[in-house]
């Protein structure tokens, strides 16, 4: 507790969403997701408001019926060697 009566938590719950408040655009790992592969995490990482298998860059050369679920990336598409 601090001698003002606040605890550290309380008071670093109110800095956290201050500073969210003030720069919306920050991330922090708090969002990263399951920690997987960005193609399998549930989130749009390249923010084309397109999600795993149906963001192009998920799937061999943009082809959506070639999803490759364990690639780390969805602003680049895989080689077929690299979907796999």
């Amino acid at each position: 507790m601090l001698s003002n009566g606040m605890s550290w938590t309380k008071g670093g719950f109110v800095l956290v969403l201050l500073l969210a408040v003030a720069f919306p655009g920050c991330t922090s790992a708090i969002n990263e997701g399951n920690g997987g592969p960005e193609c399998s995490d549930g989130i749009d990482n390249s923010g084309d408001g397109l999600v795993d298998q149906d963001d192009p860059n998920c799937n061999f050369e943009g082809d959506i019926t070639l999803y490759c679920p364990n690639w780390d990336s969805e602003t680049i598409a895989p080689t077929l060697s690299e979907c796999n």
